[in-house]
């Protein structure tokens, strides 16, 4: 919201003031349907993509084509399957920080039951005073075998590896697939995301090569000019520099996964050895594409296995030239091999751009329609918004939430840096939405908090951290501490006179604050994957988190008892209405734009061993098929709906999520 005039205050007044300041940012506003909010998208998109239907035909392809993963069986697409998110339930437990699973039958390539969650309990769900009992288990996505790359076969799908012995993961004296020590976030939405991954390390500058924009000083792609092949740097000088990717930290995602050996990638591989395999491969070739499917049907093969075209000739269509028409080698790569992570992550970014839910009941209802939603819902979304719950105050706007690209770029708002006095009373500085609500211990995952090593020098991943140790680092912070007196908000944000002068920093344990459209779809909950129903997630926040007292010093201030929910049942189902009006029904029955080509996905192991068992060192994957969508959804095919995360079959999803 715009700056207010200034109004004088007793110092006693504005200091009081100053410990009620509202920790939702200063930009935030009454939402509206999030169809009226704009598809973020670099500006300068048009330096880089010549035809923009072409490049999201181009990501939808890689994003779903299993190929992509050195073992031939891993796409992106893997991890978000349902909804935008994993669902699956074997081999997917993570042991946490203690690198030990926490019960009799957790173990890699357990499977998961209802009575596993949530992962922290007390006596009563609703009172944290009652007796605890923690497990520091995470529930994540499986990716690949642990191997190191040993190069590609041209025209492979599956590289040259070798399995590596794994210590954390395995069965019965034997490999099986790695989890990530986070659960999935859904893609869909995730284009309205200032940056991404649950700590933001996807950067809203895209380099072309890596997550980290500016802070990876060596990346580099290729153009070009005319004169021979020159090296770009597309986050240097930002201000000036017309190759500067901003809103493209979907972009930045999009490249991550990809080399990462846990995820998808044997270990050491890298993105030119990734291009120069794709490039040889038949897009999709052992996948059935459906005939209506929204965007590739025009390009089916006759008997669906994949696309009548090749990933070049994909590329050609949708990029300019410059950046792939050379014939000079780039270390032995060709210019297209080279530059093939810029044109993976553009593609991605443009295709999950097109993944909008703003179909739901409260959006209808935003726009209108009383009836969109039921009474018990809308007394839900007026607990959600009240000062009592204040969910509102990290959830907030359309995207409903504090993370997204328009609240950062909201002409009232602070910066990405702003102030808040935290659990504790104490003032800090911490990144607009990211909070530390308590859900697992601050230590045991620092979440935005955290640091990353890159070109041989440790850098933080917050804007709050760069911003402090700007004297040393290889490149400049995009962003600076703001505070701007609002004395006119509800209640007011006050500026304290020493905010400059604070250096105090609260951005251990933050994680992004997520959109909560299709959450009834998308469990499990929190970045650990610990909750299972949305009732287990109301008692969570209604009891003031998990780790309260551990977490103060770093803690948001709003996480503390909800009075006005806690013993109070109805209420707190009325609550869980709300959110089960927030599903938008093209996303539960895949029609487009949410259809998408079949998927045979990994879903953990077989008892027995691959192979020769003198000589194998792998468990057997047990495959299971995601059937291949066309635009018209899952009832054209005579496919159920999608279903929440381990909702038993028979029972509502409306019964299931109210289960404490």
């Amino acid at each position: 919201m715009p700056r207010q005039g200034t109004v004088k205050l007793s110092l006693p007044v504005l200091l009081l003031l100053t410990v009620f300041a509202l920790a939702a940012p200063a930009g935030a506003a009454a939402p509206v349907a999030l169809s009226q909010v704009p598809v973020p998208e670099p500006a300068n998109l048009g330096l880089f993509v010549q035809d923009k239907n072409a490049a999201i035909r181009l990501g939808k392809a890689l994003f779903w084509d299993m190929q992509v993963g050195s073992d031939g069986q891993t796409a992106c697409a893997t991890c978000h399957f349902h909804a935008g998110a994993d669902s699956r339930s074997r081999n997917t437990l993570h042991p946490g920080v203690d690198g030990k699973f926490d019960n009799g039958h957790s173990r890699s390539n357990a499977d998961l039951r209802g009575d596993d969650f949530p992962f922290v309990t007390f006596a009563v769900a609703d009172d944290r005073t009652s007796a605890r009992t923690v497990r520091d288990d995470r529930v994540g996505s499986q990716g690949v075998n642990k191997s190191r790359s040993l190069g590609i076969n041209t025209g492979d799908k599956v590289e040259l590896g070798r399995i590596v012995r794994d210590n954390e993961f395995h069965r019965n004296g034997r490999n099986v697939r790695q989890s990530t020590g986070r659960n999935a976030p859904s893609v869909i939405n995730a284009v309205f995301n200032f940056a991404n991954f649950w700590d933001g390390r996807a950067n809203h500058y895209f380099n072309g090569v890596t997550p980290f924009g500016g802070m990876d000083t060596a990346a580099r792609v290729h153009i070009n000019t005319g004169n021979g092949l020159a090296q770009l740097d597309l986050t240097r000088q930002l201000l000036t520099n017309p190759y500067a990717l901003d809103n493209a930290s979907l972009a930045s995602q999009a490249v991550g996964p990809v080399l990462s050996d846990i995820e998808m990638s044997w270990i050491g591989r890298s993105w030119p050895e990734v291009g120069r395999k794709m490039l040889t491969l038949k897009p999709l070739a052992n996948q059935q594409v459906h005939a209506n499917d929204s965007r590739l049907a025009p390009w089916r093969v006759a008997n669906g296995l994949g696309l009548n075209t090749t990933y070049s000739a994909m590329i050609q269509a949708a990029f300019r030239p410059e950046f792939f028409n050379s014939p000079a080698l780039v270390g032995g790569y060709s210019q297209m091999e080279s530059n093939f992570s810029l044109f993976f992550g553009l593609a991605l970014q443009l295709y999950q751009a097109t993944l909008v839910a703003d179909q739901t009941p409260f959006d209808r209802f935003l726009q209108g329609d009383n009836g969109a939603m039921s009474e018990r819902a809308q007394k839900g979304w007026s607990i959600f918004q009240s000062g009592g719950a204040a969910c509102f105050a990290c959830h907030i706007g359309p995207e409903l939430t504090g993370a997204s690209v328009s609240l950062a770029r909201a002409p009232g708002e602070a910066g990405l840096i702003e102030l808040m006095t935290m659990g504790n009373g104490a003032l800090a500085n911490y990144d607009i939405g990211y909070y530390n609500i308590g859900a697992t211990r601050t230590n045991d995952d620092l979440g935005r908090g955290g640091r990353v090593t890159l070109n041989g020098l440790s850098l933080p991943l917050s804007f709050t951290g760069q911003w402090f140790e700007r004297a040393t680092l290889p490149f400049n912070p995009v962003a600076q501490p703001g505070c701007i007196n609002n004395f006119l908000a509800n209640p007011p944000t006050i500026c304290p006179p020493t905010a400059d002068t604070i250096t105090r920093q609260a951005v251990k344990g933050a994680f992004k604050t997520p959109g909560l459209r299709n959450i009834e779809l998308t469990g499990p909950y929190m970045h650990d994957g610990s909750m299972v129903t949305l009732m287990q997630v109301v008692d969570f926040y209604t009891r003031g988190g998990n780790f309260h007292a551990e977490n103060l010093a770093d803690l948001d201030p709003f996480i503390n008892t909800i009075g006005q929910l806690q013993g109070d049942e109805e209420r707190q189902e009325e609550l869980v209405d709300f959110l089960l009006a927030l599903t938008d029904e093209r996303v539960r029955q895949e029609r487009a734009p949410f259809d998408h080509p079949q998927l045979i996905i990994p879903d953990g192991h077989e008892e027995r061993i691959a192979g020769n068992p003198k000589r194998s060192r792998v468990l057997v994957d047990r495959m299971v098929e995601i059937p291949a969508v066309g635009a018209n959804g899952r009832p054209a095919q005579g496919l159920p709906p999608l279903r929440p995360f381990l909702a038993p079959a028979g029972m509502s999803s409306t019964d299931f999520h109210y289960q404490p």
